[in-house]
């Protein structure tokens, strides 16, 4: 979703470390829940296309780096400076 609404739709990231098992995160964005719906009911039936390699695979890069720097300082959630500041 991050892909389709740009990555200032990420607003927050909780890290669901229980300690025992791999690393667990929800991502929270700011996006229409109806648009988000419908696109992920395309992704699963496989006919949401990514026109973009370079930019998906740019967003994909910095929301993995935001949660390498999470887990390397022990953080338990990431929020957005923009959202921070009032956006939305």
């Amino acid at each position: 979703m991050s892909y389709v609404f740009g990555p200032e739709s990420l607003t927050r990231i909780e890290n669901e470390n229980d300690g025992r098992t791999r690393n667990a995160a929800s991502f929270h964005l700011d996006i229409p829940s109806l648009d988000a719906a419908e696109y992920y009911r395309e992704f699963h039936q496989g006919r949401f296309g990514i026109t973009d390699l370079k930019k998906y695979v740019k967003i994909y890069s910095d929301i993995t780096r935001l949660l390498r720097e999470m887990v390397r300082r022990g953080d338990q959630s990431w929020v957005s400076p923009a959202w921070v500041n009032g956006r939305g």
